[in-house]
């Protein structure tokens, strides 16, 4: 898919109005499919004076977000069941990477730019979402690897979801690598055109020939 579609965006098709609601403090669930594989998350986000701190969980691997109200992440971590933990702090144009392994720890700084670091893109996108800009950039970090990533997110355009028995007006949002890399991997986000609620995602997340990674919004929390 060549990246010049996001010159197709206009504000007809795809704008935020500038009146969207704030998501309600609270659980979401989501359900995971990748091939036969099925998994469940919960996405808490909640509000602390110019803060948001999102936790995510699935039983196994837990993560606290620490963002500002733009958007930008100022603090993540992540709680393994197999008790290895990692904490990242951006200082200045840097993220300061520190992993513990049982009785062992590692710092690694990773230096990067002005460009703002997204972490929970299903929440950091939001600003983007809500201007006129037609693409962004910015630094995130692969949950599996640690790599620190330069992203760029294109508006696409409104598609309605059938989520349950209702239909959702969303916005769509492409993600892929900067630079050379591009051709090479795309996520699909969409988000709730009413508050911006992350609603779904649809990519392929491992090497070539790898099963499509679906998460779509749950209607409750039971599993």
């Amino acid at each position: 898919m060549v990246f010049s579609v996001c010159l197709l965006f206009t504000r007809a098709s795809g704008a935020i109005p500038a009146g969207a609601e704030t998501i309600e403090s609270g659980v979401y669930c989501y359900k995971v499919e990748e091939g036969d594989k099925v998994n469940t998350f919960t996405w808490d986000i909640s509000y602390k004076e110019s803060l948001t701190e999102i936790n995510v969980s699935d039983g196994k691997q837990k993560m606290v977000n620490i963002c500002r109200r733009d958007g930008e992440t100022l603090f993540w971590s992540s709680s393994k069941e197999d008790k290895t933990k990692v904490h990242i702090t951006r200082v200045d144009n840097a993220l300061r990477i520190t992993k513990e392994i049982s009785e062992e720890h590692s710092t690694n700084i990773q230096e990067i730019d002005e460009l703002p670091w997204y972490q929970p893109l299903s929440y950091s996108l939001q600003n983007f979402l809500v201007s006129d800009n037609k693409i962004v950039h910015f630094w995130s970090v692969r949950n599996d690897t640690l790599d620190v990533v330069h992203l760029k997110a294109a508006k696409v355009g409104r598609e309605a979801l059938e989520i349950g028995d209702s239909e959702i007006p969303a916005i769509k949002v492409e993600i892929r690598m900067a630079g050379l890399f591009a051709p090479f991997w795309h996520g699909t986000y969409w988000f709730r055109l009413r508050d911006l609620l992350f609603l779904q995602y649809r990519g392929v997340n491992g090497p070539p020939g790898s099963a499509e990674t679906l998460i779509r919004l749950k209607n409750t929390c039971d599993v």
